[in-house]
């Protein structure tokens, strides 16, 4: 079976704030799809050399929509 793994997350805000960052596959993650690699222009080794780690990824989201342990935080 064939799988799939985030590489990128990317957004703009409705103020236009914008972010965006590369995620390094973690070493589970070893299907790749030399196809997608194509069609994005992303290869493995810029994920691996500048990407974050899951971890560093899934808290700089949650940071920026204001998560915290994927609960809304109050004002």
């Amino acid at each position: 079976m064939q799988q799939s793994y985030p590489i990128e997350i990317a957004w703009v805000d409705s103020l236009g704030s914008a972010d965006s960052f590369l995620i390094r596959p973690s070493p589970a993650w070893t299907y790749w799809e030399p196809k997608a690699e194509t069609i994005h222009g992303i290869s493995r080794e810029p994920l691996i050399r500048a990407g974050l780690s899951v971890e560093q990824a899934a808290e700089r989201l949650s940071d920026a929509l204001g998560l915290e342990n994927g609960v809304q935080r109050r004002a």
